[in-house]
């Protein structure tokens, strides 16, 4: 809806998008979410001093 309304094309806003979004960042933390990352994810535990 917005590119009909601000005049720019879907292909012109995934372009922008694409260029200032860092795809590898959020890749490596999904990866570290599901645990196939090498790193796991941090498990927080409660109730420990």
């Amino acid at each position: 809806m917005t590119g009909k309304q601000a005049g720019g094309g879907q292909y012109a806003q995934r372009l922008v998008a694409l260029r200032n979004y860092d795809l590898e960042r959020a890749k490596e933390m999904a990866r570290r979410t599901v645990g196939m990352g090498g790193l796991t994810a941090a498990t927080p535990s409660i109730g420990s001093t």
